[in-house]
């Protein structure tokens, strides 16, 4: 189509229900029944028409019914009666009077660049540089709780020409999860490719023991193994195994791939040093890692351990991980106490009248009472 005028006109966003055929785990919840879903529907004044569509998941990003509610009350008023082939500079002024709502932003992008590529007559792969491939190998994901439904599941599709796998991990222990990984070994072709995702299903300080397990069985990689949150574990699970750790749910846009990158190569930097500086088997670092920083009775204790060492809760700091420790101190037997106070009293405060009886010595020192007998004597 020549160049010309093309404005917006209209803007529909509907909430959807998508049928599932069997219900799905995952190491941050499951879904049965159905998925929550949008589809954004953008008209043109020239009768081309884009389309739009993404599923949110509220354990992830947010709900459905809120991108859906984002597009129709923020992004709507900003679209109708703009240039829909401005896409860039339309979704960065959406950036600016809407934070989060990442998948129905996506909706509307998708319905922009739709419209872009019809009014041009080219694949959108072409308005993005071109392409890289032109098939792409689709991937299965293993995620029924009932898996001997997906080990059927998986022997048909396999069957079909089907070469990759996911499996849904960190649902149903580590002991089921090595299970279901080798009978899949067992009936899969030797060409078949396996990953695994966590969904964040990991503690940290558990992670790395628990994937070293799983690397017997050729992994391609794995997926989210801790909390979004958890950047530094990420990184250093990625330097303390073989097999690579692929970033989902803790990376949301560029700036964040970048920030894991750096995360990353820290990690592994960090890693070879102190092997260089302190050996592999690095005794005395391990020793030095268990010194503890004790608070005042009362108040919480922070523990330095090595990191994924057992504890209660973690805050990640550095290699390691800062433990708190929220139990009773171990204090002084009773009577050493009452008589180490019962013999300050008598030595600082015999003949003095100071009220402070059971105070501290520094407090003693500077009682008014103590002060008064000192300057009269």
């Amino acid at each position: 189509m020549s160049s010309g005028e093309l404005r917006i006109t209209g803007i529909v966003v509907d909430l959807v229900r998508w049928p599932l055929k069997m219900k799905r785990q995952h190491g941050v919840g499951g879904v049965q029944h159905e998925m929550p879903g949008a589809i954004v529907k953008i008209t043109t004044d020239a009768g081309i028409t884009g389309w739009g569509e993404v599923a949110p998941w509220s354990v992830f990003t947010g709900t459905a019914e809120q991108n859906v509610s984002g597009i129709a009350t923020y992004m709507k008023p900003l679209l109708i009666g703009a240039d829909p082939r401005k896409v860039t500079t339309l979704m960065g002024e959406i950036d600016h009077v809407l934070t989060g709502h990442s998948e129905g932003k996506a909706a509307v992008e998708m319905a922009l660049l739709d419209i872009v590529g019809k009014y041009y007559g080219l694949p959108i792969a072409q308005l993005l540089g071109g392409y890289h491939r032109e098939r792409v190998p689709l991937s299965v994901s293993i995620a029924n709780p009932d898996f001997e439904a997906d080990i059927a599941f998986a022997t048909q599709v396999a069957a079909q020409g089907y070469n990759i796998f996911k499996v849904k991990t960190g649902f149903a222990g580590h002991a089921q999860d090595l299970r279901r990984l080798e009978r899949l070994r067992e009936i899969l072709p030797a060409t078949a490719e396996i990953r695994v995702d966590y969904n964040q299903g990991l503690d940290p300080w558990t992670a790395v023991r628990q994937l070293r397990d799983l690397e017997a069985f050729a992994l391609t990689f794995i997926e989210q193994p801790v909390k979004r949150h958890q950047w530094d574990a990420m990184a250093q699970i990625a330097a303390a195994i073989d097999t690579p750790i692929m970033a989902d749910e803790s990376v949301f846009s560029p700036s964040d791939a970048l920030a894991m990158v750096r995360q990353r190569d820290q990690a592994h930097e960090e890693r070879r040093h102190h092997a260089r500086k302190r050996g592999v088997g690095d005794c005395r670092g391990r020793r030095h890692s268990r010194l503890r920083r004790r608070h005042v009775r009362g108040r919480p204790r922070l523990r330095r351990r090595p990191a994924y060492g057992r504890g209660d809760a973690e805050h990640q700091s550095g290699r390691g991980i800062l433990q708190l420790d929220l139990g009773p101190r171990r204090r002084h037997p009773r009577g050493a106490l009452a008589h180490r106070r019962r013999a300050f009293g008598r030595a600082d405060r015999a003949g003095a009248g100071c009220p402070r009886e059971r105070g501290s010595r520094a407090q003693h020192q500077r009682c008014p009472a103590r002060i008064a007998t000192a300057a009269t004597t």
